[in-house]
């Protein structure tokens, strides 16, 4: 089951973070995510129905929220390469669920070192060298963005020209973070540690022929998931400039 709240990330979720946590800490709650759906967001729930109806009430009782409906969570497990890899899909959603209502509030607030989309940007460069293994392969994963249609088709200029303002996140991570404020670097230490975990588990599924298919085939689904929940704006281009960053041929 999942809801359909009529609130902004920024406004409402810090506290929806915070709820979740306690809940998960209870033992009442699984597994949680959210999407950024304007003019609202989507939340899935992994628990019981008589749960889900004290969630809800929360939900109608915080004063961000204009509005919440129910609705039908579909698993979506196809595009995820199977009921397996969807299963490992969740759990990389659930923590990185957590990891956006943090920096969604603090950069609201005014108090991030570095902006959502970079570290976002970041975050899918680690995720995306973690599932892949070697330079071709990370290209290739990025070329396959096409399969979401979030890849535009542009010029050699504006493709160069993204690649340059994207270089420094993709290839030289190490320098930025030493940029970046310690709130900042521990964030990503997490988003690093559940990259990790997730491509082992995928690695795992692959070499055991579990998954529908290849790894590359699935994981650009996993990053407009991601960029979704981040609210990044600027997602073809994004692409764009990074798969010119590690394209071979050039």
């Amino acid at each position: 089951m999942s809801f359909k709240p009529r609130a902004s990330p920024a406004r409402f979720g810090e506290a929806l973070r915070r709820a979740v946590l306690r809940w998960q800490g209870r033992g009442a709650l699984g597994r949680f995510f959210f999407m950024h759906k304007p003019p609202g967001m989507r939340l899935r729930f992994e628990t019981s129905p008589l749960t889900l109806q004290t969630m809800e009430s929360w939900l109608l009782r915080q004063p961000a929220v204009a509005k919440v409906e129910r609705s039908i969570y579909l698993a979506e497990e196809f595009q995820f390469g199977g009921a397996m890899g969807a299963n490992v899909a969740h759990d990389f959603h659930a923590a990185d669920s957590l990891l956006a209502l943090k920096a969604i509030d603090r950069e609201h607030r005014g108090v991030i070192s570095a902006s959502a989309e970079v570290l976002s940007l970041l975050i899918v460069s680690d995720l995306v060298r973690r599932m892949t293994d070697d330079a071709w392969e990370a290209w290739d994963l990025w070329k396959r963005m096409e399969i979401t249609g979030r890849r535009p088709k542009v010029g050699r200029a504006l493709a160069k020209e993204m690649a340059e303002l994207v270089r420094p996140f993709v290839t030289e991570s190490e320098t930025v973070l030493r940029h970046i404020a310690p709130a900042e670097r521990a964030l990503l230490r997490t988003a690093y540690e559940n990259n990790q975990r997730t491509a082992v588990a995928m690695r795992r599924l692959a070499a055991h022929n579990q998954l529908l298919f290849h790894v590359r085939e699935i994981i650009p689904f996993w990053i407009i998931f991601h960029w979704n929940r981040w609210g990044i704006a600027r997602q073809g281009a994004l692409t764009v400039g990074i798969e010119a960053t590690l394209n071979p041929k050039q």
